[in-house]
């Protein structure tokens, strides 16, 4: 055998075992399992990455990583198929993700508390009331914000224009597990095309419904965590820190109830949505609004004081605008179209 096959045998099983590895993370019950399951896929990707850059090396080809990768995901899917890997037909329980996918986590359809109401927030802002409960279907949400890293995959296979700050298409050196940033709502909309186009998922930008119910679960909680506010032990805000932070850095502690990291502080994140008043409803063009609108940041960031860490906070801006404070984190809804 070649080492050419040898790599593409590799490759194939590698997408199958990612895929087992992260089906238990998704459904086993002991923290202590779950967390075993989420560095055998760690450990995987890293595997994976690796034989993918040596198949490049290997074939001679222009094509970036992205696109080579973008070659076995049918055969991953086709084994799957087959019975070889076991797997459901649900966002709950998608296929592995190539190794420059977000990592997914699923939220149950249901209620749940949108908005503020001044006797439970007193800091509650006019935009944010009426508080009303608000059905969503099953999505899944991104863990964590889009980071340099698969942002990098984006600009080198579309050949995409850099963020500001990148040294040519090279994102800063030791910051390719922090977020992404100087993004604008086009550029956001551009990478979850793209990601679309090589996976043959429905990825797009969370609706405001989709990102708020991400962040502070079904009970109306004030901030992911709880209702107390934030300290330095809980998200990067307030500059604490004086720029962003990896992803994932104040987890589990500053998580959302569904395990979301950084939906306070980091970065400010770009929604699908134009800011409109509330009762909140995804039927009345908010969520199919044009680069003209203003569209609503969540979030807060590094600089940002706990007012605006508040999961019901709503901020909108110019879909062209972009600045070092925003970034985004993408979704999969089981109603979108590619």
């Amino acid at each position: 055998m070649s080492r050419k096959e040898d790599l593409e045998q590799r490759i194939r099983a590698s997408y199958s075992l990612l895929g087992e590895y992260e089906d238990a993370m998704r459904t086993l019950d002991r923290a202590e399992e779950r967390s075993h399951a989420r560095r055998s896929v760690q450990a995987q990707r890293a595997l994976l990455e690796g034989y993918l850059a040596e198949y490049r090396a290997l074939i001679a080809v222009p094509d970036d990583i992205a696109r080579i990768a973008a070659r076995f995901w049918p055969l991953a899917q086709d084994a799957a198929a087959q019975g070889e890997v076991e797997r459901k037909p649900s966002l709950a329980h998608a296929p592995a993700r190539q190794p420059f996918e977000p990592e997914m986590v699923p939220i149950p359809g249901g209620e749940f508390w949108m908005g503020s109401a001044p006797h439970k927030d007193p800091h509650t802002v006019k935009n944010e009331e009426p508080q009303h409960i608000l059905y969503l279907a099953d999505y899944c949400i991104a863990r964590t914000p889009v980071t340099n890293a698969q942002y990098h995959a984006f600009v080198l296979s579309a050949a995409y224009r850099p963020p500001k700050g990148w040294r040519g298409e090279t994102p800063p050196q030791g910051r390719e597990d922090h977020p992404v940033t100087h993004i604008s709502w086009s550029d956001g909309l551009a990478y979850c095309r793209w990601l679309a186009s090589v996976t043959g998922k429905p990825y797009d930008l969370p609706g405001e419904a989709e990102w708020e119910k991400a962040a502070r679960g079904t009970e109306g909680r004030i901030y992911p965590w709880g209702d107390t506010p934030p300290d330095e032990s809980l998200c990067n805000s307030d500059f604490h820190v004086r720029g962003t932070t990896p992803v994932g850095h104040y987890s589990p502690q500053g998580d959302s109830p569904y395990g979301c990291a950084d939906m306070a502080g980091n970065v400010w994140e770009w929604t699908r949505s134009v800011l409109k008043p509330y009762p909140y409803n995804p039927a009345d063009g908010r969520e199919e609004g044009s680069v003209d609108d203003d569209h609503v940041l969540r979030g807060g960031s590094f600089i940002d004081p706990p007012l605006f860490l508040r999961c019901a906070f709503r901020y909108a801006i110019r879909p062209a605008d972009w600045i070092r404070l925003i970034g985004f984190r993408v979704v999969l809804s089981p109603g979108r179209n590619l």
